[in-house]
């Protein structure tokens, strides 16, 4: 199944060539076909760091590492270690959540007990390098995803007015 987009939504926050954004680094697209009526959506929670640790995410993308983007990745068993806040939005940090190009977009997602669908916590956005004190160690490198009431707000802007 396929489908072209034909609108899309995101957040606009000023430029600043001094502040990356990744927390809000998320986005909207409304497909011509909705695909959803044939294969279902996805729900969408919140994060609550409550979670950090836990092994309970999903990634699916296109990672440039896999046949050059042209098919499907998934990985399972990802957890988020730190969540920092920026504003309302949320950056999830994972160092076990092996994304690269082209997984950007793709969304982290959970199953929780009593729902017949998955639920999106984060959506991946950009690489960091961490550290840690003694900085002797070397860096540490996350993926981090958008996230927080902001892209639950978006996707409900999108449910309602699409």
């Amino acid at each position: 199944m396929s489908s072209y987009v034909d609108a899309a939504s995101a957040y606009y926050l000023e430029p600043d060539p001094n502040v990356d954004r990744p927390a809000w680094d998320f986005a909207v697209l409304r497909l011509i076909d909705p695909l959803g009526d044939s294969l279902g959506y996805f729900g969408a929670k919140s994060y609550d760091d409550h979670w950090n640790d836990g092994n309970y995410w999903t990634l699916v993308g296109y990672p440039g590492d896999i046949a050059g983007g042209e098919q499907p990745s998934w990985q399972n068993g990802i957890s988020f270690h730190d969540d920092d806040e920026d504003g309302d939005a949320m950056e999830l940090e994972t160092d076990n959540g092996d994304a690269s190009f082209g997984d950007s977009g793709g969304p982290f997602f959970g199953w929780w007990d009593g729902e017949n669908w998955p639920s999106v916590v984060g959506v991946t956005s950009a690489q960091e390098q961490e550290w840690d004190f003694p900085w002797i160690t070397g860096p540490e490198p996350n993926n981090v995803a958008g996230a927080g009431s902001p892209m639950i707000d978006l996707i409900s802007w999108a449910r309602n007015n699409w």
